[in-house]
């Protein structure tokens, strides 16, 4: 199938004509020429310096072309067959287009990182599935075999005879037995038996306390040299149990004294104030209403969406907000309390290590993670307002280098936007950079963002914040 001719062939453009893609610059023009020869639109991963989301951008301006031997000889294998179209750019190259915002943070995880996760995943359900076994086995086999010994010692004390209970909760049993035995004498020899007294105390159960006393005698036998003749002996008759009356117990009355409630004094309720926020006396612009957003940072009015994680670290502390970021990363953080349509928003950035192509600045209208403007500066000293509209970048205006921005480690700006309507206007210390007019996004929060391209190390800090309505 012959491509568009009015796409640019990644082979053979020239560096002005690459310059002029959304999301490129001189710089990032001279990484792909340099990367030629371009087998395939995927090739456009391994150039240095493009992100998914400026790749993204260029797609469906670009393709890749063959060279003029490489499509004779084709057209000669394809004679009499032209009425099949060949694909030249794979679909899998635009694979990443339909996806959303968190399936391209998770693509962008290594896949060795991405498979280790997946075993310790599969690991710890294994563990705990272990785990619980265990304790289940613990307590539902080995608790049932020892809940079974006091069950079988109350059995055996009830079937044991003999017992003597008293008034004083006691239980006082005495068994004399006399154990059998065999004894070889003499003629006319008399044998004593032996004897054994067992006495056992419990605790009485509270119940009537009858006394009982019984002597069982055990048979015994006796032994000569010629023949050995036992002697029974007659078994002692059954304990007659007595029933001792307990003495009853007479209660007196006592007289309930009477209280007499002491009255308490009447608490008079009063109104409670509700806590606002606490806003400076600012001046405002030319053109700007009424205050109703400021941010020192010291301590914060409010609350900011903060990220810990690598490649983005965000936090407050001596007073101001610092966005750390790795390479190729777009971070920021927002007040989830300021939102708005129509106002003036001023913010104080200060640069430490950066790149030319790096860029800072304000978050403005920010409605979720994929809708939002953004109004920001370049470390070279260029100006550029973009727009995030359903997770895909959009480029709104760009102005070339501008004496009015300071750049180099170190450098401060104060950067504003006005948004009235659809009509926004970007100021560089106090100066009018550019105006356009956009509708993409209504209303949204306040916040800051930062950008890094090339460097691996970018850190901005921001600080006095403030927000007034517009006129």
């Amino acid at each position: 199938m012959a491509t568009d001719p009015s796409l640019l062939d990644l082979n053979s453009a020239s560096p002005e004509e690459l310059d002029e893609l959304p999301g490129v610059d001189r710089a990032l023009a001279e990484s792909i020429i340099a990367a030629r020869p371009f087998r395939g639109l995927s090739d456009l991963n391994n150039v240095a310096g493009l992100t998914p989301e400026i790749i993204a951008g260029i797609l469906p301006h670009v393709t890749v072309r063959r060279p003029p031997a490489a499509r004779t000889s084709s057209g000669a294998r394809l004679t009499g067959n032209l009425s099949r179209p060949q694909p030249v750019v794979p679909a899998r190259d635009y694979a990443y287009l339909r996806r959303g915002p968190y399936s391209r943070r998770l693509y962008s995880i290594p896949v060795r990182t991405r498979y280790r996760l997946l075993a310790a995943l599969v690991y710890g359900l294994l563990a705990l599935t272990l785990l619980g076994g265990g304790l289940w086995a613990y307590f539902n086999w080995f608790g049932n075999r020892t809940a079974l010994i006091p069950t079988q010692a109350l059995a055996a004390l009830a079937t044991t005879p003999a017992l003597a209970l008293t008034d004083t909760a006691t239980l006082t049993a005495t068994e004399t037995a006399a154990v059998p035995s065999a004894t070889v004498t003499a003629p006319n020899a008399s044998p004593t038996p032996p004897s054994t007294t067992v006495t056992s105390t419990a605790p009485l159960a509270p119940t009537e306390s009858p006394t009982a006393s019984a002597t069982p005698l055990l048979p015994t036998a006796t032994a000569t040299s010629t023949t050995s003749t036992p002697t029974a002996v007659p078994p002692t008759p059954t304990p007659t149990f007595t029933s001792t009356p307990r003495p009853t117990a007479t209660a007196t009355a006592s007289p309930t004294p009477t209280r007499t409630p002491t009255p308490r004094p009447t608490a008079t309720p009063s109104a409670t104030p509700t806590a606002t926020p606490t806003l400076p006396a600012l001046t405002p612009p030319a053109g700007a209403g009424a205050l109703f957003f400021a941010e020192t940072f010291d301590p914060p009015r409010y609350s900011w969406v903060i990220r810990r994680l690598s490649p983005i670290f965000s936090e407050i502390g001596d007073g101001a907000l610092t966005l750390a970021l790795q390479r190729a990363v777009l971070g920021y953080s927002y007040a989830r309390e300021a939102e708005a349509r129509d106002f003036y928003y001023r913010a104080t950035a200060r640069i430490a290590q950066c790149g030319p192509d790096d860029h800072y600045g304000l978050q403005v209208r920010s409605q979720d993670e994929d809708n939002f403007y953004l109004f920001g500066v370049t470390c070279n000293g260029r100006a550029r307002a973009q727009v995030l509209q359903n997770g895909r970048y959009r480029f709104l205006q760009e102005v070339p280098l501008n004496a009015n921005v300071r750049t180099g480690p170190g450098s401060e700006n104060v950067l504003a936007v006005r948004a009235v309507g659809e009509r926004f206007e970007f100021f560089i210390n106090g100066q009018s950079i550019l105006t356009l007019a956009d509708a993409t996004v209504a209303a949204g929060r306040l916040g800051v963002y930062a950008r890094s391209i090339g460097t691996a190390g970018l850190r901005v800090t921001f600080d006095d914040l403030a927000a007034w309505e517009a006129r």
